[in-house]
């Protein structure tokens, strides 16, 4: 049977979807330490650099068997005789400093750094983390490390779903759709510039805008945007639905004639791996993450040019609503499901959707 998976270690917040993916479709174990957050508390941090040892938790795993862990970036200390393999989502920190305050980078880079120190092996989902972390040390090179490009499960919805979607949020026909959250990176201002200068032009389409008015880092990016998109919804350009079920958030994207992502940094974008699993137009920014993941499948401008936006939303082609998954979803879900299962131990195929029997979590303390 080869060494068992390694068990998800989390708290009670939600997971990442890749972890949910883990959990569903190849019934990989979570394990809830409702106390997680006082190991993470800087006080025990401290206590576990200099002991070099997390002796609760320690003990906690080796009583419930649990000799492989999986941490999305927790620092645990050492763990004699259990293996830990860490995730690193991005390194938006050293790219884009400018979002962080001064304390906040320094503390993710020291948790990336110290997540690294304990790990026997590390996962990234692009190549551009990889080359991040082979930069930051020639220690952390010698880290054997897993490139996991991440890709969803997703279920079409049907044409009536589509219609019924449209027909409540009342979407213009032909509409284009911008599925980010308003966090200062995902850059929408570029895109409600572009709209103003559509709108001075005389243009009759519309984009729509879904995803949380909340940004956790900076607090009043959405209430900056606030008027414009105002002004904007009212001349019947833009419109935004806030956050919406998942859904309806596929309805969104089977229908519309392109999906955009503005954004000037992605760690891995779970929309544009929806986009092209869906065969939905992409107009994206050419980042470096937006190139590596999409490749060719999309059109792409300078996050800073709104003329350059305007232009490719302008001549955006008029598509029929997609109903199936595209040829490339089948490629994409392969290739994840590829580089996980040597990463995860595992020895069985992932479970068919209608095999699932759910998620495998169980609830411990750490005394």
């Amino acid at each position: 049977m080869g060494d068992p998976p390694p068990v998800i270690i989390s708290d009670k917040n939600p997971l990442p979807e890749i972890f949910g993916e883990l959990e569903i479709t190849h019934q990989i174990e979570t394990l809830t330490i409702p106390d997680l957050a006082r190991i993470k508390h800087p006080r025990n941090t401290l206590w576990v650099l200099t002991a070099g040892r997390n002796k609760s938790l320690h003990s906690t795993l080796l009583a419930n068997g649990i000799t492989r862990v999986f941490s999305p970036t927790l620092f645990l200390g050492r763990l004699p005789d259990i293996e830990i393999l860490t995730w690193l989502p991005d390194f938006q920190h050293r790219d884009l400093p400018e979002f962080f305050s001064m304390s906040r980078r320094i503390l993710r880079e020291l948790s990336y750094r110290l997540c690294l120190r304990q790990s026997d092996r590390a996962m990234v989902s692009s190549r551009a983390a990889a080359n991040a972390i082979e930069k930051m040390s020639s220690r952390y090179a010698q880290i054997p490390l897993a490139i996991v490009p991440f890709t969803p499960s997703l279920t079409p919805v049907s044409n009536a779903a589509v219609r019924n979607t449209l027909r409540r949020y009342d979407v213009k026909e032909g509409f284009l759709y911008l599925p980010n959250q308003f966090w200062a990176h995902k850059n929408h201002t570029v895109v409600l510039d572009a709209l103003r200068s559509l709108h001075v032009e005389g243009w009759q389409g519309q984009v729509v805008m879904t995803g949380t008015a909340f940004d956790h880092r900076r607090n009043g990016v959405f209430k900056e945007l606030q008027s414009q998109i105002t002004s904007l919804s009212t001349a019947g350009v833009a419109k935004f639905l806030g956050e919406v079920p998942r859904p309806d958030m596929i309805a969104l994207m089977q229908s519309c004639k392109a999906v955009i992502n503005p954004s000037l940094y992605e760690g891995w974008s779970s929309t544009v791996e929806e986009a092209l699993c869906l065969g939905s137009p992409l107009i994206l920014s050419n980042i470096a993450i937006h190139n590596e993941q999409a490749g060719t499948s999309a059109r792409y401008f300078d996050p800073h040019d709104q003329n350059e936006l305007a232009h490719l939303i302008r001549s955006a082609e008029p598509v029929t609503t997609r109903t199936a998954l595209s040829p490339e979803a089948q490629i994409r879900k392969a290739r994840f499901q590829d580089a996980l299962r040597p990463v995860f131990h595992l020895n069985r195929p992932p479970y068919p959707s209608q095999n699932r029997k759910g998620k495998v979590r169980r609830e411990i303390n750490a005394s």
